[in-house]
């Protein structure tokens, strides 16, 4: 039952994050709140209300955007710049990067952080629905995944006004900042349209079991989902899924 996933949700809160350090649990909470969220939205709207798969996802997807820029900016407001000056610290001693790289990463990150954390976090729910069997359940018309047409006029300007910014530089980061985020929003609404043509094309082929398993892991390794998305862009001119259903005259599903 729902009301029993949304309670079981809410263990680990209380049984692993007090135990661990203060950017851990910042981290921790994130990822785990971007999983669980956009989870239980998705299986209530499935549940109680007849929508498209659109719908669906685009709303659900929406609730981590909103769950991402609330938590940065409670941290901001609780602990301060000095608190995310940290976490960039111990993120590029991870990650090995050289002292010359570092300042450009850190203005990258300072414009970009939110998108780039939400977009990153969105593909790994929707690869997480795809894996559990008990709650792709919500994918079941997943085929037939389209956005509504102005969202490409909104992606177009947004992709623009991003790159508008960063040409200039001369904006507030902040702007910057918010702008990025609704358009790596948009671009994942087209990274899951892109995503519903690549299964009807896995299907079409039938490609099955160890072989589609490794065809399913690479488009979500990076830059698989930029060129998945660009392609849900396109599609609105192209229609590949008429096309791949004419491949050797064939039915696609």
């Amino acid at each position: 039952p729902f009301k029993f996933l949304v309670l079981a949700s809410f263990i680990p809160v209380f049984l692993i994050f007090p135990f661990i350090d203060r950017l851990s649990f910042f981290a921790s909470l994130l990822h785990y709140g971007s999983l669980v969220l956009p989870s239980l939205t998705i299986i209530f709207l499935y549940e109680h209300f007849n929508l498209t798969p659109f719908q669906r996802l685009s709303i659900s997807v929406f609730s981590t955007l909103v769950f991402i820029v609330l938590l940065v900016f409670m941290a901001r407001f609780n602990y301060g710049n000095s608190f995310f000056e940290q976490l960039f610290e111990a993120f590029t001693k991870q990650g090995g990067f050289k002292q010359s790289d570092i300042a450009y990463l850190k203005k990258v990150l300072s414009y970009t952080g939110i998108g780039l954390v939400f977009f990153s976090e969105a593909i790994f729910f929707v690869f997480n629905l795809i894996l559990f069997p008990r709650v792709s359940v919500v994918f079941r018309d997943f085929y037939t995944f389209k956005a509504n047409s102005y969202f490409v006029i909104l992606t177009v300007v947004f992709i623009f006004i991003v790159n508008l910014f960063w040409m200039f530089d001369k904006f507030n980061p902040l702007l910057i900042q918010c702008a990025t985020a609704i358009g790596s929003y948009l671009f994942f609404i087209f990274f899951v349209q892109g995503l519903s043509i690549y299964f009807v094309f896995l299907d079409k082929i039938m490609l099955e079991g160890f072989f589609k398993i490794i065809a399913l892991v690479v488009i979500f390794l990076y830059p698989m989902p930029v060129f998945v998305a660009l392609a849900g862009i396109l599609d609105f001119w192209i229609d590949f899924r008429e096309k791949i259903k004419r491949i050797n005259g064939g039915r696609v599903v």
